[in-house]
Formats: C-alpha cells, structure tokens, sequence
C-alpha cells in the first residue's frame, strides 16, 4: 500500500490525486509538517476541486500568507529607512508558505534595529541571548544577532553578509539572503537547531536544487570548508533517500515524518559544529552562559522537550 508520506509528495511534486488517501488526512499529515498552505495551495494550482472546512482553511491560511509577506515587506522597508542593514533568512521560499513567524538577521546595530521598530508600533514579546522577538498584529518578528542557537553560531555573518540580495517575497520587495545560502542556513537550522527533518525540508531541498541547481549548491559547500559541513551533507542525504523511494518504496518513504534526529546523530554534528576554527572563540561564552543553575535548568527541559515533541 502507498503511504501517506508517498501520497504527499506525488501530490506536491506531480499533482497526482492520491487513490488510497483521502485529501483532509493528506492535510493533516501536511499540517505535522509545515506544508499546511502549501498542500492547499498546490492543490488549487493543480485543478483539484477545494471543497467544505478545507476552502474555509485555505481562504483563511491565503488571507495568512498575504499578511506575512506584507509584515515582511513592512519590516524590511522600515529597517532599509532606517540605515540597518538586514536580511530575511530562512523564511523566504521558492512557493508559498505559512511561517510561524519571520527571521531576521541584523547585520547593523540590533539595538538601533529594535528602537526604529518600536517607534513603528512592535511591541517586545521575548529577548533571547542572540534575539529579539517583537510583534505586529498577526505576525511574530525575531531579530536575529548572530545565526546561532543559545549562544553558539552555526553560521558566520561574516560570510553572509557578502550574499544578501534586494529580491521579491510574495510579490513584493525585501532584503534576503540569496537562495543557495539560504538552503544551507536552513539546513543546519532544521538538523542542529530543531533535531527534526519534515517534509517541508524536502519540498524545499526539491524546488531549490530545481531552480539553482545541485552545481550550484555543491559549489557553495566546497567553498565554506572551514563551516561545519556534516548538517547539510545529513540534510541532502535524507532528501536523496527518500527522493529515491518514491517510486520503489524504501525505508525513508515508510517512515512518519516529522523524523527526530538521534542523539547521536546531533551530538556528531554539534561536535563538528563547535570544532571549527571559526567558532572556537564562542565556546567559553557557551560553557559559561549555560553552566549557571537557572540556565542550564532551561538547557534541560529545552533537551527533553525536543525529545519529546512530533513536530515544531
């Protein structure tokens, strides 16, 4: 029998109507999986009839979506005005998508960033050790210091700043990281960070190798040996495996996804991650933040909340 995880893809990938599921479980699969908007979306685009509680969702997610990329456009315009140099990263995507918040890297002054966003009406929600998540009506903004979780960065601004890009989100103008930087960011974000592989990561791995290239990313790998490499090389493996088991079914297209990363699989990559020479001089930061009793209690539950979780 063709399972669900099959039956999504070729759905997104091929617009084939599933024959052994139904539409609303495929939805709610997709929900688990980021994908909730874009299922719909891809659906309509397909010419496949949205019918009853999934119109409703889909007008109400596409009302969603177009306050997103509004909120984006706001922000970016009024941090362009502002003289802070910025750029969205891991939210804009080659297909519509509905984000839990926005992402975005403060390559200025992050102070002068909050006040100009404060005077614009944001309100603070939460402060991070690396971020500032603010607020508009509808969307979530998290200002980002440092591509880093906690304190410990698993990506150099230095080498992002040189790739960030004037581009369209949506129909509409923001500062962006370019594409194929992106795609690892987002990578090393979803397997460090979250220590979770969804099916999103696939649909994305897919429309982005489709539009840049496997060349083009190759090359960026091999031009960042001195990055932590092992995440985006796990990331890329699990998108061939299961790419490879849509037509003959194998393991990875048997599995449930969202997939948690093992311990041990996230303990190798950590250990790659802190063991470049770039991030030598965060670790002692690292060690002494989390080492004090209430933060490295926080530390804790955050680890058996992962653990725990199906999705994010």
């Amino acid at each position: 029998m063709t399972s669900p995880t099959t039956s999504l893809i070729k759905l997104l990938l091929y617009c084939l109507e599933p024959s052994k599921h139904r539409i609303e479980d495929l939805y709610t699969y997709a929900s688990r999986n980021k994908l909730a908007y874009t299922l719909l979306y891809r659906i309509a685009e397909c010419g496949i009839d949205i019918k009853g509680e999934l119109a409703r969702e889909y007008e109400r997610l596409s009302l969603l979506w177009e306050e997103i990329v509004g909120e984006a456009h706001r922000v970016s315009l009024v941090l362009e005005q502002g003289g802070v140099e910025h750029a969205l990263f891991k939210t804009v995507k080659p297909y519509p998508t509905v984000t839990v918040d926005l992402d975005i890297l403060v390559l200025g002054d992050i102070a002068k960033a909050y006040r100009i966003l404060r005077s614009h009406g944001y309100k603070v929600i939460g402060v991070g050790p690396e971020s500032i998540t603010i607020a508009s009506k509808n969307v979530n903004i998290d200002l980002y210091r440092e591509v880093a979780v906690s304190r410990i960065i698993y990506f150099s601004k230095k080498v992002l700043r040189k790739h960030i890009v004037k581009g369209v989100f949506g129909g509409l103008e923001v500062y962006m990281l370019k594409p194929e930087y992106d795609f690892i960011v987002t990578a090393r974000h979803a397997l460090i960070k979250e220590q979770m592989y969804t099916l999103a990561d696939f649909y994305y791995t897919y429309m982005v190798l489709k539009n840049q290239g496997l060349k083009k990313i190759i090359d960026i790998i091999r031009s960042l040996s001195d990055e932590p490499l092992k995440a985006t090389i796990l990331y890329l493996n699990i998108f061939y495996n299961i790419l490879k088991g849509i037509n003959t079914p194998n393991t990875y297209t048997e599995k449930e996804y969202p997939l948690k990363i093992s311990i041990p699989s996230t303990i190798n990559l950590l250990v790659d991650l802190i063991a470049k020479n770039t991030y030598h001089n965060r670790l002692p930061v690292q060690v002494l933040y989390t080492t004090k009793p209430k933060r490295l209690s926080k530390l804790v539950r955050g680890l058996i909340h992962h653990m725990k979780r199906r999705t994010y």
